[in-house]
């Protein structure tokens, strides 16, 4: 295969549907009018800019395999050094002219106008550049996820045991619990308590005595609605980010409280939702809502709030234009 600008580098950029990378799948030719967004193109950017993307693995055919991160790109990319390079090249500042000179300058070889053009309008189409294109695709993705009737598991078969024995094995789980003793002496009703949000056998000890403490506090009484506090690991929000859709555990549906976060949007000054589909790909709050309806049963209500991280470069600012304060939110 060759690794310069010749046209057959170019047609060798797929994308792989699904993001399932294994020995089996069925890599699929951007070359091949793959039009995720429609039929027609959208006007690129003189500066093209690639979206965040994580390298996942390499092949054994020495072809990289990069993914969006926030799942909302359909597919995988499977690229040779020479297209990773590329892609490298796509930071937002240069322009196309400038970003065939960094090529010419790397591989001694000239990059034709239109194979640029060509590798482009893939990668728009796929979800991958920013600008007008990912902004139409990810509009509707975001319809997509809210005329869903509800947020769908992630993975059913994740969390240790199948549905019908995924009770006794969170039981199991709860019997790990440091004893009485050696949990901190606690006066009142538990209002809050931070658990992980790792898979569950990793997790087990902490997940039991997190939640053997909510049930002793609370005795034969259930809380009416559990508010759940999420890391948003992936996700394109960088504010506040609730979801007024119910969420999907293995035994049905729990509700949320659309009521109760509509109030609390209406105090908090700004969107609740500024990126609302971020919560499809994030587990954090997924794994809770199985605790929580496995313990608590169907009648609770989930308020499911995914968080930035206060840490960053914003601290607790918004980082979406109507966005929330972390900070006030609290």
């Amino acid at each position: 295969m060759p690794q310069t600008g010749s046209p057959g580098t170019w047609r060798q950029c797929r994308t792989v549907p699904g993001g399932c990378v294994g020995s089996n799948y069925t890599r699929v030719l951007l070359a091949c009018s793959m039009s995720l967004l429609s039929e027609s193109e959208s006007p690129l950017s003189a500066a093209p800019l690639l979206r965040p993307v994580e390298a996942v693995t390499q092949t054994s055919d020495f072809r990289w395999v990069l993914r969006d991160p926030s799942g909302i790109a359909r597919g995988v990319l499977v690229v040779t050094d020479t297209q990773l390079f590329l892609l490298s090249q796509l930071d937002g500042s240069q322009t196309r002219g400038e970003i065939q000179t960094q090529f010419a300058r790397r591989y001694g070889a000239v990059l034709p106008e239109a194979q640029l053009e060509s590798f482009l309008g893939q990668l728009d189409r796929a979800g991958y550049l920013a600008g007008p294109g990912f902004e139409e695709f990810r509009l509707r993705h975001l319809e997509e996820y809210r005329a869903a009737p509800f947020r769908p598991l992630r993975n059913p078969d994740g969390f240790g045991a199948a549905a019908a024995h995924l009770p006794q094995y969170l039981d199991r789980l709860l019997e790990t619990a440091p004893e009485a003793g050696a949990l901190p002496e606690r006066s009142g009703r538990l209002v809050g308590l931070i658990a992980p949000h790792l898979d569950f056998a990793r997790g087990a000890p902490c997940y039991a005595a997190a939640y053997r403490a909510l049930l002793a506090s609370w005795g034969a009484e259930r809380p009416a609605r559990v508010v759940v506090l999420g890391t948003n690991h992936f996700g394109l929000s960088r504010s506040v980010t609730a979801t007024w859709q119910d969420f999907q555990t293995p035994w049905g549906v729990l509700a949320t409280d659309r009521e109760f976060l509509e109030r609390l949007e209406a105090r908090s000054g700004g969107s609740l939702r500024p990126s609302e589909a971020d919560h499809l790909q994030e587990h954090s709050i997924e794994l809770h809502a199985v605790w929580i309806h496995h313990l608590l049963g169907p009648a609770v209500r989930l308020v499911p709030v995914l968080c930035p991280d206060p840490n960053g470069p914003l601290g607790t600012q918004p980082g979406d234009p109507a966005g929330v304060d972390l900070l006030r939110f609290a």
